[in-house]
């Protein structure tokens, strides 16, 4: 990424400032002269790693998995090629590591939204949420490539298995009669899953709130076997 300078701004005003210790100008200044710590090899490390994770995260958004390359990701994070791959062997490591971050942040966002609520209608809501999040892009671009690219289909199930494991976990946490075992509720919270994927995918071509929040509370009327008019949720 390209370094640009502020034109035609005034020199910082120093209001109350603490004073810089003294240099000696021939003397080769080090952070530490400045009361600074060096950042030590693994914190460098693990910036470039952020920014590169999070810049293929941003570039599969806006640009989508055909048209995300490893020059567009190099500029949004402003890492060198050479760079990148000193982090990541190859682009599929990346990837993979980027698709793992949309996990975390997809579960950790079902977490907040479904804390302090309770009862399914709210759950269910909270999941059709995280859904319809932007970063959702990501996985579901990542899903399509896999369809046709069998080594990144290779490397995504782990995780996908994973992801859903861990939205299963935060779902359970949510109080069920004895006669939703843990198998009925793993297959409703995929059912949920697969159903608001579908959605988040059709809405950017053929939008209708009307439609999408009937579709909610028709599914929330057969997951509950609430009547018709009484499902749906309480605003969040």
């Amino acid at each position: 990424m390209s370094t640009t300078l502020a034109h035609g701004m005034a020199p910082p005003v120093n209001i109350g400032a603490p004073e810089l210790p003294q240099l000696d100008i021939h003397h080769n200044p080090r952070v530490e002269d400045y009361g600074l710590r060096r950042r030590t090899q693994r914190e460098r490390r693990e910036s470039t790693v952020a920014k590169l994770v999070d810049a293929t995260i941003a570039a599969l958004v806006e640009a989508g998995y055909a048209r995300t390359s490893v020059s567009e990701i190099c500029r949004r994070a402003g890492v060198s090629h050479g760079g990148l791959f000193r982090h990541f062997p190859t682009v599929q490591d990346l990837v993979v590591a980027a698709a793992e971050e949309v996990a975390r942040r997809q579960t950790q966002d079902f977490r907040e939204r479904f804390e302090g609520k309770r009862g399914a209608p709210a759950a269910i809501s909270s999941l059709r949420e995280t859904a319809r999040q932007p970063i959702n892009s990501v996985w579901l671009e990542l899903l399509v490539g896999a369809r046709t690219d069998r080594e990144l289909r290779r490397r995504l199930e782990p995780v996908t298995r994973e992801h859903y494991q861990a939205i299963l976990a935060v779902a359970r946490t949510l109080p069920r009669t004895p006669d939703v075992s843990d198998r009925t509720l793993e297959l409703r919270v995929l059912l949920l899953l697969h159903l608001f994927d579908g959605e988040r995918l059709i809405r950017d071509i053929i939008p209708d709130s009307a439609r999408e929040d009937a579709l909610l509370e028709l599914v929330i009327g057969l997951l509950t076997g609430a009547p018709p008019g009484n499902a749906t949720p309480p605003p969040a």
